[in-house]
């Protein structure tokens, strides 16, 4: 595997994709310049394995996925990857995706909401009580995407219907269960106690090793340890962006850029969606051609 010095980690909705139609074909210029230099561009998301694995096929990307805001980084088994799993909870699906576990099972999710209807009544609903139909028209997505959305392994999308104070209630005790709710674009996530950073720092740090590992002498500045450029537009990116070393926020229809940490080389774009990825890569490309 080439030694990388950058690695690109992109939220879809809102930031790859635009918000409102799903189209990337904005960002193509960009995506090209990076497949060029060999810089991995990890498709780093809410969406589901399913949605991302067609997603990527689409756009033409091979790399490392992380799916469902953080609860699982995802690798395809026919791409020999050296990465050190040892002591990671490892999962194969379809024989062709190994799995490695940052969050927890949508089943431990689901029965949470059980017991908190029960107690509290009609306060949320989520992806598990709609139709595909009901899903589709909530997203804007076609019956068939609405599929691949709705097949959640390890979060659970919600609306939420009571007032305030219940949600505060609501989150409170999803803390005290070791899940965590974060607020994307549409909906909010209820999720394991993990997010876009932290199977990413994982990956980071495989980078590093396989650069090592391609001087043969592993003392040699502990190998290069790969920059990361971070996309997003909405809260849920937060924390992805401040580990980035140049975050950048996107511009969105709907919302305000995410408040991240200060940090000098942070990019707000004009543009929206694929545009402002473009503009935002386009800025960067001479940096990256300086230290590749």
């Amino acid at each position: 595997m080439k030694v990388t010095s950058f690695i690109v980690s992109t939220d879809l909705d809102g930031t790859l994709l635009d918000h409102h139609t799903y189209d990337w074909q904005a960002a193509i210029p960009a995506i090209e310049v990076l497949q060029q230099q060999q810089i991995p561009i990890i498709l780093n998301t809410s969406k589901t394995l399913q949605e991302s694995i067609t997603l990527q096929k689409k756009i033409g990307i091979q790399a490392p996925l992380i799916v469902e805001n953080g609860s699982a980084l995802v690798l395809p088994t026919n791409i020999p990857t050296p990465f050190d799993t040892s002591d990671k909870k490892i999962g194969i699906i379809d024989d062709k995706w190994q799995v490695i576990t940052f969050g927890c099972s949508r089943k431990e999710i689901l029965s949470f909401i059980s017991e908190q209807r029960k107690e509290y009544g009609n306060i949320l609903a989520g992806f598990n009580d709609w139709s595909l139909e009901e899903i589709a028209k909530r997203t804007g997505l076609s019956i068939e995407q609405a599929e691949e959305s709705s097949k959640k392994l390890f979060s659970e999308p919600f609306i939420w219907l009571a007032d305030n104070n219940a949600f505060l209630l609501f989150e409170e005790n999803a803390k005290r269960a070791n899940l965590q709710i974060l607020q994307g674009g549409r909906f909010y996530h209820l999720q394991g106690k993990t997010d876009k950073a932290t199977p990413l720092l994982w990956l980071k740090e495989q980078y590093q090793k396989i650069n090592r590992g391609t001087f043969g002498n592993e003392n040699i500045n502990d190998g290069i340890i790969p920059k990361l450029i971070c996309l997003g537009d909405n809260k849920n990116d937060i924390a992805m962006l401040n580990i980035a070393d140049f975050p950048v926020c996107i511009k969105s229809p709907t919302s305000d850029y995410p408040n991240i940490d200060s940090n000098k080389n942070t990019i707000y774009t004009e543009a929206y969606g694929p545009s402002g990825w473009t503009e935002a890569i386009t800025k960067l490309t001479a940096q990256i051609q300086q230290k590749i």
